[in-house]
């Protein structure tokens, strides 16, 4: 089998449950990801945002300036059999990224996480003030009509981005999934994606590692359900993090 550089891409968007999507996914064992879960490689776009910055746009730089064989480093776990994918939420907004995309992995599919746009801004502004960002409430930034309020509200218009993609690749190789359908049935929306991937849905008895993989998923799938417990369930998803990293290495 030919090693491609890449076969598929969650692109997003942002706070719409590519973490947990990401998550279930590198559970199969023909799927390899990128050790770093989120490259930014198909971009060079420059971050606008920061502590002493407040641009309307991405928090975080491109990193197409590193090179394929700093990209190719990503995927040293490959094993023949598999298929490489990786998942970088700044690829659905960045107006840079189907270009580099359908230039550099013409034939790559794409995996499009949406959710209601409306709490998809809210949970991008919920996220950033839990990193420390000293904002002002949601309301008031909304009523300022603030920088980075309107970058959140950009990323949510959906259309003008899927057109995008639209102008580069066939619409065979984009793959939709809408993030309440996800809440509403894992089973059915893995067994789409996989379908799409030409991968089976896959049984077998899973180690601890796994399991608690599968259910740190589950728990991001329904992330917005928890954010009002703030604190305490930032706390949950830390101890989720350090039990499962102690599996994994030892």
């Amino acid at each position: 089998m030919k090693n491609k550089i890449l076969d598929f891409v969650i692109v997003g968007a942002p706070k719409c449950g590519t973490t947990a999507l990401y998550k279930l996914l590198d559970l199969h064992p023909e799927i390899c990801f990128s050790k770093q879960k989120e490259p930014r490689f198909f971009t060079k776009i420059k971050g606008e945002f920061g502590f002493f910055s407040r641009g309307q746009g991405p928090r975080l730089s491109g990193n197409f300036h590193k090179g394929f064989s700093w990209y190719r480093s990503l995927f040293s776990k490959f094993k023949d059999g598999q298929i490489k994918g990786e998942a970088s939420t700044v690829y659905f907004q960045n107006p840079d990224t189907p270009k580099l995309l359908k230039k550099y992995v013409p034939e790559v599919k794409i995996i499009i996480m949406l959710r209601d746009p409306v709490f998809r801004i809210y949970s991008h502004y919920y996220q950033e003030k839990k990193l420390g960002f000293k904002f002002s409430s949601f309301k008031q930034m909304y009523e300022d009509n603030d920088n980075r309020f309107r970058y959140y509200y950009k990323i949510s218009r959906y259309k003008k981005h899927i057109d995008r993609y639209l102008l580069y690749f066939d619409k065979s190789q984009i793959f939709i999934l809408i993030m309440e359908e996800f809440e509403d049935n894992n089973l059915l929306s893995l067994k789409r994606v996989f379908k799409v991937m030409e991968r089976k849905l896959f049984f077998y008895i899973m180690t601890p590692a796994m399991i608690l993989s599968w259910l740190f998923g589950l728990l991001l799938i329904h992330e917005i359900g928890f954010e009002k417990l703030g604190q305490t369930w930032m706390i949950l998803k830390l101890i989720f993090v350090v039990i499962l990293t102690i599996y994994h290495f030892y």
